[in-house]
């Protein structure tokens, strides 16, 4: 189809693997070496495919979509292999409607992973965690356990630091004073950094989909 050959021009067009950036995530204004492409700044779902299969992928998820009568709007490419990110009108709903389909039999070719994204910031240690706090408040009761989950591409920064910014600007902000970061608890802070933006969720990790 039209939008179909739209998708796959994007592709090739933008493929992008970043470029250089800062030890903290931020990137240099005056590296005009390697544009990110815009389209990978307005979207609320990541998904993880085969690789090469990125354009079947984005064919695979529209059927799902129209099949939870919940449409992908958008899927763009991220010049990362085996990675897209998708505009959803209910990236929540999606992830857990897939999740019932698979469940129910049905079969995913390309998919293998799907992760809600709350929010798409600058990729920077300090903006996201800021915006951490923002979308915590309110969400994490007196004593509650959460996991902070961090995968970055293409950044130079370690996955520590933004682990340790998120933490100690929850202490600080006094939500997470009384919440312990801890590996296996159901609520997750999700970080996914790219050289150019950065998606951030407070969500349940049954929220993610994974086909293993």
């Amino acid at each position: 189809s039209p939008g179909e050959a739209v998708l796959l021009l994007e592709y090739l067009h933008n493929g992008w693997r970043g470029g250089k950036s800062g030890p903290l995530g931020e990137r240099d204004p005056k590296n005009t070496d390697c544009p990110p492409p815009q389209a990978t700044t307005d979207f609320n779902l990541i998904v993880s495919v085969w690789r090469n299969t990125e354009y079947h992928a984005a064919r695979e998820l529209r059927r799902v979509g129209n099949a939870l009568g919940n449409p992908v709007l958008d899927v763009m490419p991220t010049g990362f292999d085996g990675l897209v990110t998708a505009r959803v009108k209910d990236p929540v709903g999606f992830v857990r409607g897939l999740r019932r389909l698979v469940s129910a039999g049905y079969t995913l070719q390309y998919v293998l992973k799907a992760v809600p994204v709350e929010a798409v910031v600058r990729p920077g240690v300090y903006d996201i965690a800021n915006t951490v706090v923002e979308l915590v408040d309110g969400r994490l009761e007196p004593g509650e356990v959460f996991e902070v989950v961090v995968r970055k591409r293409g950044v130079g920064a370690r996955r520590v630091d933004f682990e340790r910014a998120i933490v100690s600007r929850l202490v600080e902000a006094r939500l997470g004073r009384m919440a312990r970061l801890i590996v296996g608890t159901d609520k997750v802070v999700w970080v996914e950094v790219f050289p150019a933006v950065a998606g951030v969720a407070v969500i349940k990790k049954r929220d993610v989909f994974s086909v293993v």
